[in-house]
């Protein structure tokens, strides 16, 4: 299908949702690759990663509405060739997602929602996000706070902060930043859809802004300065 969803960032840039539902060889038919690039794709063994590494090359392409090629740098991070811009994507499921910058750097990541990620949270949570989560309800407020232990959805708190941890780390990924103790989350409502991160390395700080949505089941969560 085409677009799924986008959204323009005035003055920051672009990103957009693409759902998949084509063929590889359809996929391949909507952008024409480089001889690099059709390695990279190739590179992956099962054709469900190869149409979402395809799928996120279509939609940037899409939201830029012109043709590009993407190379990846020493730690994998893909870029624009011949390009200062900033570029970050992400895949889950039947989900691609890209965030186009001209300026500054930007990170992306969609997840699907899922209960199994409340028993890994101690695993990429700060001590002091882990103590304010204690009390989950306080990330609710109208309608969703009376979904809440029905349909168990404190998961979508849980995935808002690892997607949060992976968008910054995508955006300073040369520092290597530790999810637990040099990224953190200020705190948030899932109704507000967004927040701010932080980012404290040896020689780096940063403050950045993160913002979420909810998508079908799937988390999509992105940051940027600004």
């Amino acid at each position: 299908m085409p677009l799924y969803w986008r959204e323009e960032l005035p003055g920051i840039g672009r990103l957009g949702v693409w759902k998949i539902t084509e063929t590889e060889e359809t996929l391949c038919s909507m952008r024409k690759l480089s001889k690099e690039e059709n390695a990279c794709v190739q590179s992956f063994s099962h054709e469900t990663v190869r149409c979402r590494s395809l799928a996120y090359r279509v939609l940037l392409e899409q939201l830029l509405q012109r043709s590009v090629e993407i190379g990846h740098d020493e730690l994998g991070a893909p870029y624009i060739v011949g390009e200062s811009s900033h570029i970050s994507a992400s895949h889950s499921g039947e989900y691609a997602a890209v965030f186009y910058a001209e300026h500054c750097a930007v990170g992306i990541d969609i997840e699907k929602i899922q209960s199994r990620i409340a028993s890994l949270r101690h695993k990429f949570m700060t001590m002091s996000e882990l103590r304010d989560a204690e009390n989950v309800e306080k990330y609710f407020t109208g309608s969703d706070l009376n979904k809440l232990k029905p349909n168990g959805l404190e998961n979508a708190v849980w995935t808002v902060y690892w997607g949060g941890k992976e968008s910054v780390y995508k955006m300073f990924s040369s520092e290597k930043p530790l999810f637990t103790t040099q990224i953190e989350i200020a705190p948030f409502t899932l109704e507000a859809a967004g927040s701010r991160a932080f980012f404290v390395g040896e020689q780096l700080k940063r403050e950045v802004t993160l913002r979420f949505k909810r998508i079908n089941g799937y988390m999509l969560v992105y940051t940027y300065e600004a």
